[in-house]
């Protein structure tokens, strides 16, 4: 189901403040005890699914996401994307407790005509936007620029899973004006947390605009038929993150991190992957804390 829905954008800021966390190193006291290598021609038991060719796979992972339980044994399932000549492809991988892969569902374009062919890059699993039982996945559909071969927002779909990971249904969001009428690159998108107490997720994505070269990250208000009805954008020089200094390439990861501060209220990590600070094009993390969306319930 498609639906036009105006979009509006506050001038109210819904950013309260911004720290930057600066290069970001995580020390772990303790190591894995096992990792697992998930390869998505492996077998099943002594189901081989074919070669590569024949499914036309390769970047296998190239953005993954936790899908909580979807086939309802306790353990929490993944959804990963594969890119072949800009045809993608959604795996759905049901794990065991130790990490194997028990079973696994791949939804495509050639599976399933309802979804599109040229959709992957990135993917965030929302929740149940649409409160009939199924999880919305949002997906970035691209378009490769044939010069640098990097990827182009040209549509944002939303497939809804219903038990065992079953496509139930296909959706396309409109996007806001700009975006559709200025080719944009999309690095990363987040499920935000509920920012206006409606019980659904906002949608975080990580943003440059191909005509100024601008580095951002937006927030996606959607509806019951997951349609963007508000918007806002972030950008570096915006007064509350101006006193970070240099956050180059901000916006080219964004993750939901819950509420750090204890407010109530979901707050953001923002990665600029080319921020200079002791050293040039180090890297930073800034961590956005939200206000509450304007109009939103207060619990």
């Amino acid at each position: 189901m498609t639906r036009c829905c105006p979009t509006r954008s506050h001038s109210l800021s819904l950013l309260r403040r911004a720290i930057q966390v600066g290069a970001l190193l995580l020390c772990l006291s303790v190591s894995p005890s096992l990792a697992q290598i998930i390869e998505p021609l492996g077998r099943i038991g002594t189901e081989n699914l074919g070669a590569r060719s024949a499914i036309g796979l390769s970047d296998f992972g190239i953005s993954i996401a936790n899908v909580g339980d979807l086939d309802g044994d306790g353990i929490t399932d993944v959804a990963a994307l594969s890119l072949h000549q800009g045809q993608g492809a959604l795996w759905v991988l049901f794990l065991n407790a130790d990490g194997t892969v028990r079973d696994r569902l791949r939804l495509a374009h050639d599976t399933d005509a309802r979804l599109p062919k040229a959709f992957g890059w990135t993917v965030a699993a929302l929740g149940d936007l649409t409160g009939d039982g199924t999880l919305e996945v949002a997906v970035t559909g691209t378009m490769t620029n044939v010069f640098d071969d990097r990827q182009r927002l040209q549509h944002l779909w939303l497939f809804s899973l219903g038990p065992g990971g079953a496509l139930a249904d296909v959706q396309r969001v409109v996007l806001p004006n700009a975006l559709r009428t200025q080719p944009h690159r999309v690095y990363s998108l987040a499920a935000a947390g509920d920012l206006d107490g409606d019980g659904r997720s906002e949608l975080a994505l990580g943003v440059t605009s191909e005509v100024t070269n601008d580095h951002y990250s937006l927030l996606f208000f959607l509806d019951e038929d997951a349609q963007v009805t508000m918007h806002h954008a972030y950008r570096p020089g915006d007064a509350v993150l101006a006193p970070l200094g240099d956050l180059d390439g901000f916006g080219e990861a964004v993750a939901g991190i819950g509420d750090v501060d204890g407010d109530g209220i979901p707050d953001l990590a923002v990665g600029a992957v080319a921020a200079s600070g002791t050293h040039q094009q180090q890297g930073a993390v800034a961590v956005l804390f939200m206000h509450r969306a304007p109009g939103a319930a207060l619990h």
